[in-house]
């Protein structure tokens, strides 16, 4: 009778350790899928969205905007001080 219930408890483990590691297996597989599409998303959107030059250019077109904007300011304010006193 000990046997009997041997035997099942090995089979009992068995069951679990094949239904465990065809569960690890099956993760691993969807990581590994997983950073794929993630590597492959990074490509497609580096080669279709802004990219660190165009990204460089805009800025310093907003700086000197607003440089000169911050001049043309300045330039007015003195303008103002200037016909107050």
């Amino acid at each position: 009778m000990t046997a009997d219930w041997a035997m099942v408890a090995l089979t009992f483990i068995g069951l679990v350790i094949t239904v465990l590691g065809g569960i690890v297996v099956h993760l691993f597989n969807a990581l590994k899928e997983t950073k794929k599409d993630l590597n492959d998303h990074k490509l497609h959107t580096a080669n279709h969205y802004a990219k660190d030059v165009d990204i460089n250019r805009k800025i310093d077109e907003l700086s000197q905007h607003l440089s000169k904007q911050m001049n043309q300011n300045f330039e007015h304010l003195k303008e103002l001080i200037k016909s107050n006193t």
